[in-house]
């Protein structure tokens, strides 16, 4: 208790360090299920993490850096022993059929770098809107996990992990798949019947209908 004391979640109330004693020796989850308000089929999720997952080894076989906000996220949990104790219980008791199941410690912060710099495809248009979400959603159901989100520490680094998708969501890079291409483009023949251009101010002579950005797309005027 001393130890944790000094911790910084100690100094933010021992309200969840009594939390974490109670969850001593408890390995239990909730019951794998779809998603929150928004119902996301299993099959949908299991498919884009699986997308996500895939991309994101190959940025580790290549190096490629985590972006800032990440690797801050990642040092803030490694410097606090009730974080790390934490999430690691949270990957370690999700179960086996479950999203992140089996991901390892360092896996799941390339896998958030990976999601916050990748534009939206029109293939995983009903993850879209809850790509982090997708990604955690069974690590919330874990006893652990519902631990590591009240921390204030850990809402403010995926608030900044939120603030850099953001930005890549209003830059040319999110442009990438504002096109007619199949299957990914969210002006292809599939896109086509999801959304009813003939609703919203779209020009299709130009440039990616006259969009500016993914988030201007998706913010379009809706004619009268």
């Amino acid at each position: 208790m001393q130890l944790l004391a000094k911790t910084t979640l100690g100094r933010y109330g021992f309200g969840l360090i009594k939390k974490l004693q109670a969850l001593k020796g408890l390995k239990s989850s909730l019951p794998i299920r779809n998603g929150g308000i928004k119902t996301i089929k299993r099959d949908v999720v299991q498919k884009y993490f699986n997308l996500r997952y895939e991309e994101s080894k190959v940025d580790i076989q290549n190096n490629v850096p985590l972006i800032r906000s990440v690797a801050d996220f990642k040092a803030a949990i490694l410097a606090d022993p009730v974080l790390r104790m934490c999430f690691q219980g949270a990957l370690e008791t999700i179960p086996s059929n479950g999203v992140l199941s089996g991901t390892s410690f360092d896996q799941v912060f390339y896998l958030l770098s990976n999601t916050a710099t990748s534009p939206p495809k029109f293939h995983d248009e009903s993850i879209t809107g809850v790509p982090f979400y997708a990604l955690f959603i069974d690590f919330l159901d874990t006893r652990f996990g519902q631990a590591f989100f009240t921390n204030p520490i850990v809402n403010y680094h995926i608030k900044q992990i939120f603030d850099d998708y953001q930005i890549m969501l209003c830059s040319n890079l999110s442009l990438t798949y504002m096109n007619t291409d199949a299957p990914f483009g969210w002006f292809s023949p599939a896109a086509l019947t999801y959304v009813n251009y003939d609703d919203y101010y779209v020009d299709r002579s130009q440039p990616h209908w006259g969009f500016s950005s993914w988030n201007d797309w998706f913010t379009r005027a809706i004619r009268p």
